[in-house]
Parts: C-alpha cells; sequence; structure tokens
C-alpha cells in the first residue's frame, strides 16, 4: 500500500495492488464527526496516474480526485459501525471534516 496524503490529512488517500490479480485499488478514508469511513474500489492505470500526480500544497486536489473515482466506480464502505456495502456508482461519498 502506498499513502498518498499526509498523517495529519482529514482524509486519507492511498493506492493498493492486489496480490492475487495484480490489481489497483484506491483506498479512501475519513473522519466525519467522529465516525471513521472506509471506501476501496478497482482503478486503472490512468485513474492511478491522476492520483500520482504532484499535489498542489495550498489547493489540494487529491481527495477530491479520488471521491469523484469511487462515485464513478462504484465502491466497498466500511461503516462507523462495522458493516461492509456494495455501494453502486453515483452514490457520494463522505468527505471529512477539515480541521
Amino acid at each position: 500500500m502506498t499513502r498518498l496524503t499526509g498523517p495529519y490529512d482529514h482524509e486519507t488517500v492511498s493506492l493498493a495492488r492486489c496480490k492475487a490479480c495484480s490489481g489497483i485499488f484506491l483506498f479512501y478514508a475519513s473522519l466525519v464527526q467522529d465516525e471513521h469511513w472506509q471506501y476501496w474500489c478497482p482503478i486503472d492505470p490512468a485513474e492511478r496516474d491522476l492520483l500520482l500526480e504532484e499535489d498542489d500544497l495550498w489547493d489540494p486536489q487529491r481527495s477530491i480526485h479520488a471521491r469523484a473515482l469511487l462515485e464513478q466506480h462504484g465502491y466497498l464502505l466500511f461503516d462507523p459501525a462495522g458493516k461492509f456495502e456494495w455501494v453502486a456508482p453515483g452514490r457520494a461519498v463522505s468527505e471529512g471534516t477539515p480541521w
């Protein structure tokens, strides 16, 4: 797994490669009102490259791109209640609370 955001961000964006299929997966996590939300989805190499582009220090876009990719593909959600759910494309992703 490769973390793409800093350790103190309210949103986490990481990339992972599956050992079984070699697929690339996006991991996004957000902290909203003290609730931790986690999301996963497979992405293609072009989408990976978009996330790997250097992010602007003053106007970061990586988390915005990650949420958009999740919403386009559909995703696996792990919610604060400890439940997993497959979510169809088009459903919004919870943005982390900015501190």
